[in-house]
């Protein structure tokens, strides 16, 4: 999982939100699409780190919080120098006349109405800070990076006591850059919207799996594997690894992921530190012990 890449400023987007699932939908969908975002539980916490985030290209701020309400929240973010310039987009269950008229007063860019699509999301994201577009893997993410997206996942994984996997994907050595970008998007496809692909540097894919053990990184294999074969990538293996059973950090975790994919492919009955490895379409290994 080397390799170098041209480093690319992103733009950065700041979530306000106590709903820990709405947080990781809207970092799994704009991280699909080049964007940095940054969390916060409450809007105390933004107002804190004001300093830290003053460069956002755009705050998404809930209406109902626990603590400082939504719309407290964002009088004090007009009334602060560091994030009074930065448009701020109102997530809410309900447009009620009186409280959008309110964020009308305040400036608000826009409202979005939870539950939200995708299409919806980036629709609104982009008419704000301009046009995203999907990341692809030509060249793929550098091990750095691959880094930096654990090491987030496996914070979150503390606070939160949750578990974490990870699903490594090599496919065959002869998959073209075009059968590898059908590939990623085969996955991106059958995962939930919390989840990740990464595509390294290399070839290999990183799959973050939040709130999934070890047994249900096996589920997702068979599926990622099954769909693999639809779209013609044969000879794929993958390997698993987990928090906190692989390692506390995200060195020791995706160590144990790049080491069970090197190894050679492990008979049915067999399965690496890092998890069981298997061919695509389950030939080789993988089963549920």
């Amino acid at each position: 999982m080397d390799g170098t890449a041209p480093k690319k400023k992103k733009k950065l987007v700041v979530i306000v939100d106590d709903s820990p699932l709405i947080t990781a939908r809207v970092r799994g969908v704009l991280g699909r699409h080049g964007v940095e975002v940054k969390e916060f539980r409450r809007a105390e916490e933004l107002l804190s780190a004001r300093s830290r985030v003053a460069e956002a290209d755009l705050i998404i701020l809930d209406r109902l919080l626990p603590g400082m309400d939504g719309l407290v929240a964002l009088e004090r973010i007009r009334k602060t120098p560091e994030l009074a310039r930065t448009p701020v987009m109102m997530l809410t269950v309900s447009a009620e006349k009186a409280n959008v008229r309110r964020a009308a007063q305040l400036g608000v860019a826009d409202y979005l109405l939870k539950p939200f699509t995708e299409d919806a999301l980036v629709g609104r994201v982009a008419r704000i800070i301009g046009p995203l577009a999907p990341e692809g893997p030509p060249t793929g993410r550098p091990r750095p990076e691959i880094v930096a997206e654990i090491r987030k996942e496996i914070k979150r994984a503390k606070r939160g006591q949750t578990a974490l996997a990870l699903l490594g994907v090599r496919p065959g050595e002869a998959t073209t850059a075009e059968r590898r970008e059908e590939a990623r998007r085969a996955m991106t496809s059958l995962l939930r919207e919390t989840d990740t692909v990464l595509a390294a540097a290399g070839g290999d894919f990183v799959l973050l799996l939040p709130f999934t053990d070890r047994a249900g990184a096996e589920v997702v294999r068979k599926k990622v594997g099954d769909a693999l074969a639809r779209v013609g990538v044969a000879g794929a293996v993958f390997a698993v690894a987990s928090f906190p059973e692989d390692g506390e950090d995200e060195e020791m975790v995706l160590g144990a992921l790049e080491r069970c994919l090197a190894e050679p492919a492990a008979p049915a009955d067999e399965g690496g530190a890092a998890g069981r490895r298997g061919e695509a379409g389950g030939t080789n290994g993988g089963g549920e012990p």
